[in-house]
Protein backbone atom coordinates (compact mmCIF):
# COMPACT_ATOMS: atom_id res chain seq x y z
CA UNK A 1 0.00 0.00 0.00
CA UNK A 2 1.34 3.27 -0.93
CA UNK A 3 1.17 6.83 1.21
CA UNK A 4 1.55 10.14 0.24
CA UNK A 5 2.63 12.99 2.58
CA UNK A 6 1.70 16.47 1.19
CA UNK A 7 3.65 18.92 3.17
CA UNK A 8 2.09 22.32 4.60
CA UNK A 9 3.99 24.41 2.27
CA UNK A 10 2.52 22.38 -0.31
CA UNK A 11 -0.98 22.20 0.23
CA UNK A 12 -0.49 26.33 1.00
CA UNK A 13 0.65 26.60 -2.21
CA UNK A 14 -1.89 24.06 -3.68
CA UNK A 15 -5.07 25.46 -1.97
CA UNK A 16 -6.90 25.80 -5.60
CA UNK A 17 -6.03 22.41 -7.21
CA UNK A 18 -6.87 18.75 -7.63
CA UNK A 19 -5.14 16.18 -5.82
CA UNK A 20 -6.35 12.60 -7.31
CA UNK A 21 -5.93 9.61 -5.21
CA UNK A 22 -4.45 7.25 -7.65
CA UNK A 23 -4.01 4.69 -5.31
CA UNK A 24 -6.10 3.21 -1.99
CA UNK A 25 -4.66 5.58 0.40
CA UNK A 26 -3.60 9.11 0.24
CA UNK A 27 -2.59 10.65 3.59
CA UNK A 28 -2.86 14.40 3.89
CA UNK A 29 -0.22 15.74 6.92
CA UNK A 30 -2.71 19.77 7.55
CA UNK A 31 -0.47 21.53 10.15
CA UNK A 32 -2.42 24.37 12.55
CA UNK A 33 -3.70 27.08 10.34
CA UNK A 34 -6.45 29.70 11.56
CA UNK A 35 -9.68 31.05 8.73
CA UNK A 36 -10.57 28.91 6.25
CA UNK A 37 -9.18 27.02 3.92
CA UNK A 38 -10.45 24.39 1.04
CA UNK A 39 -9.12 21.60 -1.03
CA UNK A 40 -10.26 19.70 -4.38
CA UNK A 41 -9.67 15.44 -4.06
CA UNK A 42 -10.20 13.11 -6.66
CA UNK A 43 -10.43 9.62 -5.73
CA UNK A 44 -11.64 6.19 -7.15
CA UNK A 45 -14.66 4.34 -5.91
CA UNK A 46 -13.76 2.39 -2.72
CA UNK A 47 -10.43 4.39 -2.27
CA UNK A 48 -9.33 6.28 1.23
CA UNK A 49 -8.26 9.98 1.70
CA UNK A 50 -6.86 10.25 5.34
CA UNK A 51 -6.30 13.49 7.08
CA UNK A 52 -4.01 14.36 9.45
CA UNK A 53 -4.96 17.48 11.46
CA UNK A 54 -3.97 19.45 14.59
CA UNK A 55 -5.65 19.55 17.65
CA UNK A 56 -5.28 20.13 21.25
CA UNK A 57 -8.55 19.25 22.94
CA UNK A 58 -7.72 20.00 26.48
CA UNK A 59 -8.21 23.69 25.36
CA UNK A 60 -11.85 22.30 24.42
CA UNK A 61 -11.10 22.55 20.35
CA UNK A 62 -11.80 19.79 18.93
CA UNK A 63 -12.82 18.81 14.93
CA UNK A 64 -16.35 18.24 14.05
CA UNK A 65 -17.16 16.80 10.89
CA UNK A 66 -20.09 18.15 8.42
CA UNK A 67 -20.97 15.69 5.90
CA UNK A 68 -23.16 14.05 4.02
CA UNK A 69 -22.66 9.96 4.16
CA UNK A 70 -23.81 9.17 0.55
CA UNK A 71 -21.32 9.18 -1.29
CA UNK A 72 -18.33 9.27 1.72
CA UNK A 73 -18.33 7.55 4.71
CA UNK A 74 -16.54 9.66 7.37
CA UNK A 75 -14.64 8.49 10.36
CA UNK A 76 -12.83 10.39 13.01
CA UNK A 77 -10.20 9.57 15.78
CA UNK A 78 -9.00 11.71 18.32
CA UNK A 79 -5.46 11.13 19.25
CA UNK A 80 -3.88 12.41 22.42
CA UNK A 81 0.00 13.82 22.25
CA UNK A 82 2.85 11.34 22.82
CA UNK A 83 4.16 12.35 25.67
CA UNK A 84 6.72 10.11 27.96
CA UNK A 85 7.01 12.09 30.90
CA UNK A 86 2.83 12.11 30.86
CA UNK A 87 3.08 15.95 30.45
CA UNK A 88 -1.03 17.17 30.34
CA UNK A 89 -1.86 19.54 27.76
CA UNK A 90 0.18 18.82 24.87
CA UNK A 91 -1.24 19.09 21.70
CA UNK A 92 -2.43 15.71 19.57
CA UNK A 93 -4.16 15.30 16.44
CA UNK A 94 -7.53 13.71 14.60
CA UNK A 95 -7.24 11.33 12.01
CA UNK A 96 -10.02 11.87 9.52
CA UNK A 97 -10.76 8.75 6.69
CA UNK A 98 -12.91 9.34 4.28
CA UNK A 99 -13.48 6.70 1.93
CA UNK A 100 -14.91 7.01 -1.26
CA UNK A 101 -18.12 4.63 -1.81
CA UNK A 102 -19.87 5.59 -5.10
CA UNK A 103 -19.07 8.13 -7.82
CA UNK A 104 -20.44 11.92 -7.69
CA UNK A 105 -19.95 14.82 -5.88
CA UNK A 106 -19.80 15.76 -1.83
CA UNK A 107 -18.49 18.19 0.36
CA UNK A 108 -16.60 17.27 3.93
CA UNK A 109 -16.40 20.48 6.05
CA UNK A 110 -14.51 20.23 9.25
CA UNK A 111 -14.19 22.85 11.71
CA UNK A 112 -12.08 23.30 14.58
CA UNK A 113 -14.33 24.81 17.07
CA UNK A 114 -15.73 24.17 20.84
CA UNK A 115 -18.82 21.74 20.72
CA UNK A 116 -20.96 23.84 23.00
CA UNK A 117 -19.69 27.31 21.90
CA UNK A 118 -22.99 27.09 19.63
CA UNK A 119 -22.97 29.94 16.78
CA UNK A 120 -19.40 30.81 17.42
CA UNK A 121 -16.89 31.11 14.23
CA UNK A 122 -14.37 28.17 14.14
CA UNK A 123 -11.56 28.97 14.69
CA UNK A 124 -10.59 27.11 12.08
CA UNK A 125 -12.08 25.12 8.77
CA UNK A 126 -11.06 23.01 6.63
CA UNK A 127 -13.34 22.67 3.45
CA UNK A 128 -12.74 19.42 1.11
CA UNK A 129 -14.08 19.00 -2.35
CA UNK A 130 -14.44 15.12 -2.84
CA UNK A 131 -15.12 14.02 -6.33
CA UNK A 132 -15.52 10.12 -6.63
CA UNK A 133 -14.84 8.42 -9.98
Amino acid sequence: MKVMFVPLLALAAALAGCVAATTPTEMVSVGQFEGTRQRSFKLEKDATLTLELFENATTGYIWNVVSNEDICKVTQEHLPAESADGMCGAPGKCIVRITALKPGLTIVRLDYARPWETGAVPASRLICNIEVK
